[in-house]
């Protein structure tokens, strides 16, 4: 085989998406022996070789020691690649480790990437959570002083001390969820 004569059986890959920043690329491979040879540079070389035809595997190439390389172009650095100038991925909670006290830019590895991203998708939940509690809470507050508002409550002493006392007790657990709320937003950022 000469460079320019190619059979479907020679072992090819390629880029497969446009050369610029982005949030995941594609290599595509083919011919023969082709998953093997990709195998020895991929992140996750069991799940590659183990994958079905014609499907996508998660993950990234790795230099000999196995740390990710670089995959943005060179001084165009990316939050979506392990190379972002010392930056946190865009969507990284505050007081990630991204980023030297020194000031140096230094990498992230997929690892850390991974791990902030599922610390914030694990504060969006809970930010979410707590709103739907707080809703829930004020709701069933609101309910309460319009039943204490009702004449046979508000005539009647000890209901009328009851619903209050309840009102009380959502309105400190508002207050309560309101505080992990709060805290929960700014760690989000």
């Amino acid at each position: 085989m000469t460079p320019d004569q190619y059979t479907p059986e020679d072992p090819i890959s390629s880029i497969a998406t446009a050369l610029a920043p982005a949030a995941l690329g594609i290599v595509r491979a083919s011919g023969k022996g082709c998953i093997e040879l990709v195998s020895k540079i991929f992140s996750r070389p069991k799940a590659l070789l183990e994958a079905a035809g014609n499907t996508l595997v998660y993950g990234w190439i790795v230099d000999k020691g196995g740390e990710s390389l670089p995959l943005a172009p060179a001084g165009k650095p990316s939050s979506a690649t392990p190379s972002n100038g010392g930056q946190a991925p865009r969507n990284a909670p505050l007081g990630s480790s991204a980023s030297a006290t020194s000031g140096a830019p230094t990498q992230l590895s997929w690892e850390e990437q991974k791990r902030l991203e599922s610390e914030r998708r694990k504060l969006e939940k809970e930010v979410s959570r707590l709103e739907a509690q707080i809703s829930e809470l004020e709701a069933k507050k609101s309910d309460l002083e319009a039943k204490l508002a009702l004449p046979e409550v508000y005539t009647n002493g000890e209901k009328a001390k009851a619903v209050q006392r309840e009102i009380e007790v959502l309105t400190s657990q508002i207050d309560e969820t309101t505080a992990a709320w709060e805290e929960a937003a700014e760690k989000l950022g």
